[in-house]
């Protein structure tokens, strides 16, 4: 649907005279800018709301998580460390046993963590938050 060019500037005309007015084309952009200005205030404010929403769900999914492994890893412990007890014929013996096992895991994840385990951790977790899965 064509419209004619006085149709079409008809807004920025003065209602008296019917010519063009610079005051009113004035305000209809700095009216239009405003309400682009507050629309993109609104988009920004969503897209962070949704970056903070994704955020917050993985926090909470991640210490759910953590409770449930963290509690059954204890538990696994505590059995491993009475159970070598038993073989051992003291259950001091198999704390002890238990306590010196996870000792060299944790060396032993210390010594990769360093060598390449933190940038691939480091960049999952910027990949995440970018919404690069």
């Amino acid at each position: 649907m064509a419209e004619s060019q006085d149709d079409r500037y008809a807004r920025y005309a003065d209602p008296e005279t019917g010519r063009p007015d610079l005051g009113l084309f004035v305000e209809a952009v700095v009216g239009d800018a405003k309400a682009y200005f507050e629309t993109q205030k609104e988009l920004t404010t969503l897209a962070v709301s949704e970056k903070a929403g994704r955020a917050v769900a993985i926090v909470v999914v991640g210490l759910v998580l953590f409770f449930a492994f963290s509690a059954a890893f204890l538990m696994g412990s505590v059995a491993l460390a009475l159970w070598l007890g038993k073989l051992l014929g003291t259950s001091t013996l198999g704390f002890l046993a238990v306590a010196v096992l996870y000792v060299l895991l944790g060396i032993v994840f210390y010594l990769f963590w360093r060598s390449f385990l933190k940038d691939k951790i480091t960049l999952a977790i910027i990949r995440a938050i970018h919404g690069n899965d």
